[in-house]
């Protein structure tokens, strides 16, 4: 849905289309610009899910099979991309490494 949003919002140029697609399809550090724009998509995308929007991807995607649960869920996914949601990626991926490599991480000779 984020992806469809992002190519189909013309209110941004073609190039910040493309950017902010590439940006958010391919790292995991994203620019403080996109995130505001994730932020923003997550509140209507929230909308949508919720209730009978006007939303522009209304018509494209139809939600009507889905069950409340899943509903609830997706609702769940969107107010996680909000800016409010705390979520450090580097010390995640730290924590990762440390345990993928376990004694080997840390050596220096």
């Amino acid at each position: 849905m984020l992806f469809l949003q992002v190519i189909n919002n013309k209110a941004l140029p073609a190039r910040e289309r493309m950017e902010l697609f590439l940006s958010l399809y391919g790292n995991t550090l994203v620019r403080e610009r996109d995130c505001r724009y994730v932020a923003e998509m997550a509140d209507e995308f929230v909308e949508m899910v919720t209730d009978n929007s006007s939303h522009p991807l209304a018509g494209v995607i139809n939600l009507d099979g889905l069950k409340f649960k899943d509903r609830d869920i997706l609702q769940d996914i969107f107010k996680g991309w909000r800016g409010d949601v705390p979520f450090d990626v580097e010390a995640l991926r730290d924590q990762r490494c440390r345990g993928y490599y376990r004694d080997r991480y840390d050596f220096r000779k």
